[in-house]
This record gives C-alpha cells, structure tokens and sequence, in this order.
C-alpha cells in the first residue's frame, strides 16, 4: 500500500504544499522529535504519513496519536472504489450533465438548468436534444453559471456571467464583455469540450449576510449501511472571501474559502473556521460576522433531502454532498462518490473515532475480497 501511493509528482506537491510551510514555521517541532513521530505514524497505519504534514502535527502542542484516527484520502479512495461504491456507476456523481439529468428525472430541487453547450456541436437540452443557437440566445437573460462537466474540484473552470438582451451583451465581470452571439465561439475555447449551463442560485439572506459574493454551500457526507438505512454522519460550511465567486476551501486561483463545523442536530455552526492552511478564524475576515450560532435554514429539511437523494444512487454507498441553501429551502449542487477526506475531518476530527462508521466501513471491506488488504486501517486500539 505504501508503494501504491508512491507518486513522484505526489512527493514533490506534498513538499510545496507541506514541507516548505513546515520549515518556515517558527512554532515546529525539533525536526529529530518529527522524523521519530513520523516514522512512528507509518508504523502505526501502515501507510504513507502525509498527514502527519497536511494536519500540521510538526507543530508544538499536537499530540500526533490523534493522527492514527485520520483516514488518509488517498486511502479512503481506495477503499471507496474496492469496497464501497459500484464504479460502473460512478459517472452519475462525476459527470454533471447526467447528475442533473437524473436530479430533474427525480423532481430533486437544483439549481435550474438551462443546457449544455458541447464544443464542435452546439447547445443542447438535458435530454440531448439540440436547441437551435438563436432561440438559445434568445432565451438568456439574467445571471448564469456554466459548469465543466467533470472535473471542477477547487471550483476549476468555473465561469459566470449575465446577460442582457436589450444590449446583446454577455458580461463575466471584471470588465469582462462579448457580444451574445460570440458566446459559442467563446466557449469553445473552454479547456473542457462539455459545458452545464445553469441559473445561478440565489441563496437565503442568512447565508449572505455571512458572505454574499459567493453561493456558500454545506458540505454534508451520507453512507448507506449494510442495512440499507441511509444516514448523516458530518457537515460544514464552505463559506467564500476575498470577493471571490466560488467557496472551495482549496481555491484553484490564491485564496480559498474558509470551512466552519455544523452541529449536526441544531444545524447551527460551532467552532472555529479554518482555511486550507488551517489558519483560525472565529469571524468571517470580509464581513466581520462572528460564526458561532449561526444557524442554517432549512437545516432538517437538508438532511432529509441529502438521504433521499441518495436513494437515487442505489449502487453508490458513500456520497460527499454540496447543497445551497435558496430562500425556498435547500438545493442540491453536486454529489461526489470520491469526496475528499481533509475537509470533514479538519472540521469534525479523525473519522476513525466514529465508531458507526468504522462499524459500517468493516462491513462493507469484509464482505468484499479486499478483507486482507483494507481491514487493518479500521483495527485501532484505543
């Protein structure tokens, strides 16, 4: 297992991200006190210790034992595509076309959809049918989102914009303008050759209030259990700065958003806001909003939604939701059958403690034919 997650390139994103930072720390352990905690963590999991980096155990004051109950995320993947979920299916959670697709099929409230534009070819509705580009055009107006269709992890590719029919202007902001019918030319220069193409949410004036420039979404993870019973297990928010449009905690472009911790039964945010750098934050640095309290609307509603979405997903057991919350109650955004581990347990803790999930995760590896490979990872002695 260690040499699966051996990657060269791997190494040398661990040691820009992690190492650099870790030397530059004034507050960092003794590097000989790290080289005997690190060792110790590979012997103690039995896998690569980048977290030992990524949770920033080098610092003074982390009891690094904590880490043994952190699941790596490369790992988990892993576990998820041996274990858990059907991968045959895994392109209904990872092509958004067809996630929305299904969404719509299913009367799950989302954002509402407008097409697809699919380079070399032109605009289409959901259900592939084509819409002719004038009557396309015709029927933009107002503030839009286009979406690759795979691949937007950090909010990569990410484009919004609005439109105004009495000027046939297309506006992505920053002084940013093409006439309307330039749009397909436009698009077709996108780095992905398939585009969603959405009406931007409006989100609840309690979300906003805390951020407004951004649709700051709850990340909210659901398992299916060996019974069939779906549950919640964490959540948070992801909340933007800096100006910026989308709320991704690892921003592909500088700055990235902060996460704070929900409560998972009053639905109200507790805690302290970290960012990926796990700098601190007890109020919002734009807007000065102190988050402890703060309660999401709709916050029972929201969790319903979530497992019953799931439902839809009978062969994916493991789903990473993101949901906006509209002044009509909460929306569905994406479902992620790979979701990373860093966030929820940066803001819940090591995932090893939950002892259902544990429970669930044993289930799941014993009955597959990796028992041998994967059952040691959830055997920790406390």
């Amino acid at each position: 297992m260690l040499l699966r997650t051996f990657r060269l390139n791997g190494l040398n994103k661990i040691y820009q991200e992690n190492v650099r930072k870790m030397l530059r720390d004034p507050n960092r352990k003794p590097l000989l006190l790290q080289m005997r905690e690190l060792i110790w963590l590979a012997k103690t999991q039995k896998y690569w210790p980048h977290n030992y980096f990524r949770y920033k155990a080098y610092t003074k004051g982390y009891d690094v034992r904590e880490l043994q109950y952190y699941l790596p995320g490369r790992l988990m993947n892993f576990i998820r595509e041996d274990c858990v979920n059907d991968q045959s299916c895994k392109d209904f959670c990872n092509d958004k076309v067809q996630f929305k697709r299904i969404l719509m099929e299913n009367a799950l409230p989302t954002a509402e959809p407008i097409g697809y534009f699919s380079r070399g070819q032109g605009y289409f509705r959901l259900d592939d049918s084509p819409i002719d580009e004038a009557e396309f055009l015709n029927n933009l107006d107002g503030y839009y989102v286009i979406k690759p269709s795979r691949d937007t992890s950090c909010g990569r590719g990410i484009l919004f914009f609005s439109t105004d029919q009495q000027s046939a202007i297309v506006n992505f902001g920053d002084n940013h303008t093409i006439l309307l019918n330039e749009l397909r030319g436009y698009l077709s220069q996108h780095h992905n050759k398939c585009l969603l193409i959405e009406r931007q949410l409006k989100q609840h004036p309690q979300m906003a209030v805390i951020y407004s420039h951004a649709v700051n979404t709850i990340r909210i993870d659901t398992l299916r259990c060996l019974d069939g019973n779906i549950i919640n297990l964490n959540a948070y928010i992801r909340l933007g700065r800096g100006d910026r449009k989308v709320d991704n905690i690892t921003a592909a472009e500088g700055v990235g958003g902060i996460s704070v911790p929900i409560d998972h039964i009053s639905g109200r945010l507790k805690g302290i806001g970290k960012d990926r750098y796990l700098n601190e934050f007890i109020q919002h640095p734009d807007t000065g909003v102190a988050f402890e309290g703060i309660e999401i609307p709709f916050w029972n509603e929201l969790k319903e939604l979530v497992c019953q979405a799931h439902r839809v997903f009978p062969k994916v057991n493991s789903i990473g939701w993101d949901v906006g919350i509209t002044p009509q109650g909460p929306v569905l955004i994406e479902g992620n059958h790979d979701y990373d581990m860093y966030g929820i347990q940066v803001m819940h803790g090591g995932y090893l403690k939950n002892k259902v999930f544990v429970e669930q995760m044993l289930g799941y590896i014993r009955q597959s034919p990796f028992r041998n490979k994967y059952e040691r990872y959830f055997l920790i002695k406390n």
